[in-house]
């Protein structure tokens, strides 16, 4: 539908293109892309025609680090949280200006997702650091005008058994909700703001996939590269970070930057990658991870990070979990947003490029 090339030199000269867009998020009218590389957001129209880049690479008013990763519009503004410059960022969408930016309190946590429970409010997941006895959680926080709050949390399962974390948030099906997927249990739960569970959808034990032994090792074999390299990233921040917090703390992070990472896989694959809701079309979209088969069977070689969050299919569902139909997307495309019958997200070329695409998901 819409396709935004990658960018060559002279293109980023002249502020258009990219070179490696980390995030795509729909937008009234169009969608904006998250560019962590020139450290900018760019601003395009539903026919995918460029209107305005915003931000350069800094620390001051307008400016972004290279670790911008989500955006999330809420009725006409664009909020970008910037974990490196401790800062949450607001761009007027229509003027595609920059208008504010508010303390980002990154000892709470990581803003893991960025959501709107709808009545025009922002919302995160933010995954705290679990220093010393005190156990992980993931909590809601909202935004009070000041600074994001928590409203509701939950402990973080340790026992990662599956593809990426166990839980994950997505936004609920309307006004005031937000979702939250079991990979492992195949289910979402639709909670009010208070953390009450307003609905239930459960899938069944059917969509699991049972892993060979030869399936653990191939898999293992393709994810080593990809989780050494994100050790040495976590090491190389680790600097940045432990400014930021006391010295027991920042100990804490080294011997966890150093640490080797447990193996992620079980015995069957978890039974969901990821969900979104539709609320314009009233559609329950779920995702299904890539088989080992599938990943064998791919024409061009792509990294754990991409096959890690890339699905082949993506299952349509009523509100009332009736199944619809099914849609195959391309693999190597992540989603990073779908509204109004439409996918917003990136695709990865065998050269690791990122190119923002949307989908039609009708």
């Amino acid at each position: 539908m819409a396709r935004v090339p990658a960018a060559s030199d002279e293109d980023v000269q002249d502020q258009r293109g990219f070179i490696d867009a980390t995030w795509v998020a729909a937008t009234p009218g169009g969608f904006a892309v998250v560019d962590h590389l020139s450290s900018s957001v760019a601003f395009y129209n539903d026919g995918g025609e460029w209107l305005g880049r915003v931000g350069s690479a800094g620390e001051g008013p307008g400016e972004f680090s290279a670790r911008i990763l989500h955006a999330v519009s809420v009725a006409d503004r664009l909020w970008v949280p910037d974990v490196t410059n401790s800062r949450l960022n607001v761009i007027d969408i229509p003027s595609r200006t920059w208008l504010d930016s508010s303390p980002l309190d990154i000892a709470q946590g990581y803003p893991r997702d960025l959501l709107s429970p709808g009545d025009e409010v922002l919302g995160a997941a933010v995954t705290s650091w679990g220093f010393g006895s005190e156990p992980r959680t993931i909590s809601i926080h909202l935004w009070t005008g000041e600074a994001m709050e928590p409203v509701f949390s939950w402990p973080v399962d340790e026992d990662r058994r599956g593809w990426a974390s166990r839980m994950i948030v997505v936004e609920g099906t309307g006004q005031g909700t937000v979702a939250i997927l079991d990979r492992h249990a195949g289910d979402i739960r639709v909670r009010d703001l208070a953390g009450n569970i307003l609905v239930r959808y459960a899938f069944g034990e059917d969509a699991a996939v049972e892993l060979s032994e030869d399936d653990l090792a191939f898999l293992e074999a393709v994810r080593e590269p990809s989780l050494a390299e994100r050790r040495q990233g976590v090491e190389r921040r680790l600097g940045r970070l432990t400014t930021d917090v006391p010295q027991d703390v920042a100990r804490q992070l080294a011997n966890a930057a150093s640490g080797s990472g447990s193996s992620p896989f079980s015995d069957r694959y978890p039974f969901f990658l990821d969900a979104r809701f539709d609320p314009s079309s009233e559609t329950l979209w779920v995702a299904r991870p890539l088989t080992a088969d599938d990943i064998r069977e791919l024409p061009v070689q792509l990294g754990w990070d991409v096959l890690d969050s890339s699905a082949r299919y993506w299952d349509a569902y009523s509100y009332d979990g009736s199944f619809k139909y099914r849609l195959e997307v391309p693999v190597g495309f992540t989603l990073t947003d779908a509204r109004d019958g439409r996918f917003y997200g990136y695709e990865v070329d065998p050269l690791g490029t990122r190119h923002a695409v949307v989908l039609s998901a009708r």
